[in-house]
């Protein structure tokens, strides 16, 4: 009963530090975007009123669902494509290529391109 009691508490002091790390870097900030979203804007500030205003204009107006469409679109797109590019490349490392020393440069190969920074990539893309 002791040695439960201790992997038990064992594994919620390994289990907080996570979630707190989660909690303060993704939780907190969609919390205080869906606060803000009820606000009302007076430029420059947000003025806080509830009120469903800002939800209505997404609603109505047909800008807003031409580009979520073009997103959704655009994410499906290059969903298939990395899906088409990267299971044959999967399959061949795995299944036909028999050599360590070629599989691990095609590793490599496909590897370095994503240490290349972020904004970089989404500037050059």
């Amino acid at each position: 009963v002791k040695q439960h009691t201790r992997n038990i508490r064992n594994f919620w002091l390994l289990f907080t530090g996570p979630a707190i790390w989660w909690s303060l870097v993704l939780l907190v900030p969609y919390l205080i975007m869906l606060m803000i979203s009820f606000y009302t804007r007076k430029f420059p500030f947000h003025v806080p009123d509830f009120q469903f205003g800002n939800y209505v204009k997404l609603i109505e107006d047909p800008q807003y669902y031409l580009v979520l469409f073009r997103s959704i679109k655009i994410a499906f797109l290059v969903g298939v494509t990395a899906f088409l590019i990267s299971y044959p490349l999967a399959y061949c490392l795995a299944r036909k290529i028999s050599s360590d020393r070629w599989r691990l440069l095609l590793y490599v190969a496909t590897i370095i391109p994503l240490w290349v920074s972020y904004l970089l990539r989404a500037y050059t893309w």
